[in-house]
């Protein structure tokens, strides 16, 4: 065993002790370093972000003075707008149409890009408005429109009791001008048609005047002769002449054809017809084709061959004066002033006859007048005084037991008739 003294032993103490020491000294620098690097990199890193957090500062700051300077600028573009626009509502008080309401989107993108444009930007700090910004300048602007202008309702459209009606009155005019212009239209094709069928007829049928012979009869007793005065134009009338027509073409054209009538002083001059009912002629022309104008035709009660008691013959009143369209006008324009034209002419296939007029006159539709039969010779005599009394026109003439009447009857309008009777005064036979 080695054996130490006391001094060395405490050298090789403290040599250990000095040796822990370096090595603790030699651990807490690299500790040490290691802080000191952390702490750099961390410095480095705060810096780094202290950098970025100044950038995007900078970045906010510059969009938040964008931001503030599109505030002012709308702002001040909205109360440009409000100012002209209460300008423009004190100018014009009394339209009370709101303008702000009725400001299109158009007007306001206008305003708002003039505004824009006027308004000077310095170095570029403030971009011009892109449209979806001026979209929504415009989206504010009308919100605050609306905050301060009360919205009008809108009315709701409701069928009314008035505007059916209306419609109602406008679809009957409607209706009633269709149907009239239909009739119009069939009234002047039929009048053409009827017009030209006269003209065909009066062409084509020689109506010839026969005088007087010793077969010529006339038609008075001698007690009437002498109640008749000198001066009558009677004594005229039964000097006329009588017309005769042949019928042998006519028939071949309509076999109903019952004879030829004549009137003085109107444009009734062409054959009458004659069937089972009077009915069918008052739709068909003479050639029985359908037609609105018909055709003059006898009373389906009388006889063709021998006149009865009163022989009735019919026609439409044309305003074109074609049919009985003339003999509604006899109670005017002078007719009865002219004697000449108080007598009828009538030829049949047996006979040519002449009537005297005395009794004309319009009266509501009635059928009294119409009878063909009668019982005894005093109604005849009471139905001739009836028909005498009604005149419009004193003719000086009487009826007798004896006599034959010609009855002409036609439309006066919707209501009335226009009716002329006359009593036979001469006739020849055939």
């Amino acid at each position: 065993m080695k054996t130490v003294s006391y001094k060395e032993y405490q050298k090789e103490v403290n040599n250990k002790k000095k040796n822990t020491n370096n090595s603790k000294k030699k651990t807490g620098s690299v500790k040490k370093d290691k802080k000191e690097n952390t702490q750099n990199k961390n410095k480095v890193d705060n810096v780094s972000k202290n950098k970025n957090t100044q950038s995007t500062v900078k970045k906010v700051n510059t969009s938040i003075d964008i931001k503030k300077e599109k505030d002012n600028v709308s702002s001040k573009i909205i109360v440009k707008q409000k100012n002209t626009l209460d300008a423009k509502k004190s100018k014009k008080s009394h339209n009370k149409q709101n303008i702000d309401k009725t400001t299109s989107k158009t007007e306001l993108e206008t305003i708002i890009k003039k505004e824009e444009l006027n308004n000077s930007f310095e170095d570029n700090k403030i971009k011009i408005l892109n449209d979806k910004e001026l979209n929504q300048i415009i989206k504010s602007y009308e919100k605050d429109i609306k905050k301060g202008i009360p919205k009008k309702r809108k009315k709701k459209r409701r069928v009314r009791w008035n505007n059916v009606t209306l419609l109602g009155f406008i679809l009957i005019f409607l209706s009633i001008l269709i149907i009239s212009s239909t009739k119009i239209i069939e009234w002047i094709k039929d009048s053409s048609s009827s017009e030209k069928e006269i003209i065909k007829i009066q062409e084509e049928t020689e109506v010839i005047e026969t005088e007087t012979t010793e077969e010529t009869e006339i038609i008075e007793t001698p007690e009437e002769e002498k109640e008749i005065p000198k001066t009558s134009p009677y004594w005229t009338y039964i000097e006329m002449n009588l017309i005769d027509v042949d019928f042998t073409e006519l028939k071949e054209k309509n076999s109903d054809v019952s004879g030829w009538i004549q009137v003085n002083g109107t444009n009734i001059n062409y054959p009458y017809v004659q069937t089972t009912n009077n009915e069918y002629y008052l739709t068909h022309s003479f050639d029985k084709t359908t037609n609105s104008a018909g055709w003059v035709f006898m009373d389906y009660r009388n006889n063709k061959s021998d006149f009865d008691k009163n022989t009735i013959i019919y026609g439409h009143s044309r305003k074109n004066n074609t049919m009985f369209g003339s003999l509604r006008k006899i109670l005017k324009n002078g007719w009865l002033n002219n004697t000449n034209n108080h007598v009828i002419k009538l030829s049949t296939e047996t006979e040519n006859t002449l009537w005297q007029v005395f009794s004309v006159y319009r009266i509501p539709t009635t059928n009294d007048y119409i009878q063909v039969s009668f019982v005894n010779d005093q109604e005849f005599i009471n139905f001739g005084e009836m028909l005498i009394g009604r005149s419009a026109y004193n003719f000086n003439t009487s009826v007798s037991s004896e006599d034959k009447i010609l009855t002409l009857s036609t439309c006066y309008d919707d209501y009335d008739k226009v009716v002329l009777h006359a009593k036979l005064i001469k006739r020849e036979k055939k």
